[in-house]
């Protein structure tokens, strides 16, 4: 059998595969499915009774941005670096914004520390605000876990990892807008545990996904 007829009789038998849209693309998707579940969150729960006045100052627009800044670059991230042969340096997309939302967050602290001298009150977690960060985190959380399902194989941690960013950063974005009391230490903690737990998870999953393709009989 020739090189062509055997190429041939390769190929009759493939089933096409329809490409992913580019992770722009993706993004957008994604931002529009999850932010329909964070508009309903806040129509329900009612905006924070000062929002207005909030939106008004400088540093509340500037922390508001960096989070809506890094949940996009952290998502826009995450499904490029899901493609092969993309470049490892994609997981520093959304640092710029991230770093200004963890500085932010450590203001928030400081301020607490200041107001307490020391732990304090401040430091005390807010069960009410749990509640409204998980309702908050659910549709960014279950959109991006569904849109990563065919192409996180690839790089399973660092897609995690950028994932739980992008979803926890739209979450605080909502929390922002919901919850009137400061909740950075909520945030800074909830931020930390929810990458761990969701690369430690992934790297799980990858080692499995791995033990179980060698074990197929070819």
């Amino acid at each position: 059998m020739r090189t062509d007829e055997l190429i041939e009789l390769l190929a009759s038998d493939l089933t096409p595969v329809r490409p992913l849209p580019p992770p722009w693309l993706r993004t957008l998707l994604w931002l529009g499915i999850a932010a329909a579940g964070l508009i309903g969150v806040v129509l329900v729960m009612a905006p924070r009774p000062e929002l207005a006045e909030r939106l008004r100052e400088t540093r509340f627009l500037i922390e508001l941005s960096a989070i809506a800044v890094t949940a996009i670059l952290a998502a826009m991230a995450a499904f490029a670096i899901s493609i092969p042969g993309s470049h490892g340096s994609l997981m520093l997309l959304p640092l710029p914004g991230a770093l200004v939302w963890l500085a932010s967050l450590g203001d928030g602290c400081r301020q607490a520390w200041v107001a307490d001298g020391g732990f304090g009150p401040h430091f005390a977690l807010d069960w009410g605000c749990i509640p409204i960060m998980l309702l908050a985190m659910t549709s960014p959380a279950l959109a991006m876990l569904a849109m990563l399902r065919r192409s996180a194989q690839v790089a399973p941690a660092r897609s995690a990892i950028l994932g739980a960013l992008a979803a926890t950063a739209l979450g605080s974005f909502a929390l922002k807008l919901l919850h009137v009391h400061d909740t950075s230490i909520l945030v800074l903690t909830w931020l930390v545990a929810s990458i761990a737990i969701t690369a430690s998870f992934a790297r799980v999953l990858a080692r499995l996904a791995l033990t179980a393709h060698r074990l197929t009989p070819t």
